[in-house]
């Protein structure tokens, strides 16, 4: 076994304590920033929750008419997951996998959603899992989170630094972006939070190299 899988395992092992320990570990309401913003977001299509936990995000979305896929790493969140679906008369497909290495398919999801959960590698890898036109929401602590709270990572690595995401999501066009303390419920938090595109143009090049039409490289993308 290689040093990175035996970490891999550790950490869905952590996981596994974690939510074993008490149900719904983040709460059952989704995302405050996804409630707000999902008039945005469409109301149907293909969606994947990365790092879904025990389904509040990817639920929420199901509910909403989405065709939801949600992968995480901790067994227990999945099968909590899975079990809620079922309580609410829900289609959630759910999977068990380390979402740092699973083969999604590309250009496929009309939305992905990325909330408390950091890999930079993935985040390169966004604007590939988007169809054209496809949506990204995004939200995760910022380096500024242990300054000003008790709970969550004080590991740099594990934080946004200011504006970094924005470099990460090459392909895609930022349209919202926060970057700041918030208070909701009581409980502090120092997060990035943004919304991103994949262009429509994008549509329009495959569509004319499957008819064998060229793509100016000025106008257009080969």
């Amino acid at each position: 076994m290689s040093g990175q899988t035996h970490q891999r395992r550790k950490a869905a092992e952590r996981w596994n304590e974690r939510y074993g320990a008490s149900e719904c570990v983040f709460g059952r309401d989704a995302s405050s920033f996804l409630r707000r913003e999902i008039g945005g977001l469409g109301s149907s299509g293909e969606a994947l929750d990365l790092a879904m936990g025990e389904g509040r995000n990817a639920l929420f979305l199901a509910e909403r008419g989405f065709r939801v896929t949600g992968v995480d790493a901790s067994s227990t969140a999945v099968q909590r997951a899975r079990g809620l679906a079922s309580e609410r008369g829900l289609t959630l497909h759910a999977v068990v996998a380390d979402v740092t290495c699973w083969p999604f398919r590309q250009h496929r999801w009309s939305l992905v959603v990325n909330v408390r959960f950091l890999s930079r590698e993935l985040l390169r890898r966004t604007a590939d899992l988007l169809h054209p036109g496809g949506v990204f929401l995004m939200e995760n602590l910022s380096v500024d989170h242990p300054g000003i709270a008790d709970f969550g990572p004080t590991d740099p690595e594990k934080l946004l630094r200011p504006n970094e995401a924005l470099g990460l999501l090459s392909g895609l066009r930022i349209v919202y972006y926060e970057d700041r303390v918030f208070d909701e419920d009581g409980r502090r938090a120092a997060l990035v939070r943004l919304i991103a595109r994949k262009p429509e143009e994008a549509r329009v090049g495959a569509c004319r190299r499957e008819q064998g039409v060229e793509t100016s490289p000025v106008l257009g993308r080969r």
